[in-house]
């Protein structure tokens, strides 16, 4: 496992732990937007970076479509909405058609979680 993955795993545990941990947003969102901030500091692995969102995303055990969510809200990578399209289209099992959905969702401009971030009422 290089660092670059070490790294985001970390930052993406820790951010997907502290909805199940904490009540509000307010209380977690600064662990997205670390994640977010790796991502965008390392945008020049964007290819490694799009492999490991996608095991993670991939990974029953670490399921959070919140982070995915608010992260693809911002950055809007086509090719994480393609793997998500993809889950969609090849799952029958409605949990998994209704977890990815959530995501895909955060790629419209008027995504409904949006107002739930102060980052993104700017």
């Amino acid at each position: 496992m290089t660092e670059l993955e070490q790294a985001l795993r970390l930052l993406y545990k820790n951010a997907a732990a502290s909805t199940d941990t904490t009540g509000s947003v307010s209380e977690y969102e600064h662990t997205f937007v670390s994640v977010l901030d790796f991502i965008q500091k390392n945008k020049d692995e964007r290819e490694a970076i799009t492999g490991i969102l996608i095991s993670l995303m991939n990974d029953k055990s670490l399921w959070n479509h919140e982070v995915v969510g608010f992260c693809m809200h911002e950055l809007r990578w086509e090719e994480i909405r393609l793997e998500i399209a993809r889950i969609i289209d090849t799952s029958s099992d409605w949990r998994i058609k209704s977890h990815f959905s959530s995501i895909l969702e955060a790629y419209d401009d008027n995504w409904g979680d949006s107002d739930l971030y102060e980052y993104f009422s700017h």
